[in-house]
């Protein structure tokens, strides 16, 4: 099976991303925010996903998933995905995989970063192992991954250059939950359990989004999550809902 190929790294004389702000390093750094990087990172190719929505909207879930599937992915070629530190071997165990693949139980919110225990004010940096690039050079490449608590986009820190990483991700995945629709949770009233509404509107929180990206625009990925409960609209009635997710021989 052959390998998949990557664009044009931005990285070598240019220096390389740092896994805190996402902005770019000096060539040959080996430290960012005064803590030591992998051995290799001066030369590899750091991909960088940040998480976005407001509460509940299972961004800690998409995140724990996340990784498992990876892991998967990764097999297919014969390849490792391993956390590149200590820091981020615990944290995703402890706070991600435990509780979900472990405990199986719902998932606690995560804490604003202004809490003393918000563990998601470092990023989660996996390793991919070594790939061979577009221009034919084999670089070890990296995922940087970002999880951000709701409540810190539904009412944005005193401060935003907190969040300042976001304007300089490769990508942005915003998560939609689509029970905050009015429309949407009438319909399955009934044929789902009641939903307690916690969060803010995830329109306002893609809206404070894009005030703190200001004119950047990084790659937006709009995913709605619980999916599962919008094919429950197919055991409606009477609603154009009950005839898109009625659909057998629809891909969803």
């Amino acid at each position: 099976m052959s390998e998949p190929q990557y664009g044009t790294v931005p990285n070598g004389s240019h220096g390389v991303r740092d896994p805190y702000t996402f902005g770019m390093l000096a060539p040959g750094s080996t430290s960012a925010d005064g803590r030591l990087l992998p051995h290799d990172w001066a030369d590899a190719h750091v991909h960088c996903v940040a998480m976005a929505g407001a509460r509940a909207s299972g961004k800690s879930l998409y995140t724990a998933v996340m990784i498992k599937q990876l892991e998967e992915l990764a097999s297919r070629f014969g390849r490792v995905v391993e956390a590149a530190d200590a820091s981020t071997q615990e944290r995703y165990r402890t706070y991600y995989e435990a509780p979900l693949y472990r405990e199986m139980k719902h998932m606690p919110a995560t804490p604003p970063a202004s809490n003393a225990d918000a563990y998601q004010r470092d990023p989660l940096i996996f390793s991919l192992g070594r790939w061979t690039g577009a221009d034919g050079v084999v670089r070890p490449h990296y995922l940087v991954f970002r999880d951000v608590a709701g409540e810190d986009l539904e009412n944005i820190p005193s401060d935003p250059a907190e969040l300042a990483f976001f304007t300089a991700a490769d990508l942005i995945i915003f998560l939609f939950d689509p029970l905050r629709v009015d429309q949407i949770r009438t319909y399955l009233q009934g044929i789902i359990p009641p939903q307690a509404l916690t969060g803010g509107d995830p329109e306002d929180v893609l809206r404070n989004l894009f005030r703190l990206l200001g004119p950047a625009r990084p790659k937006l990925a709009v995913t709605i999550s619980k999916f599962d409960t919008l094919q429950k609209l197919s055991e409606t009635t009477g609603s154009q809902w009950s005839q898109i997710m009625g659909n057998n021989g629809a891909a969803f």
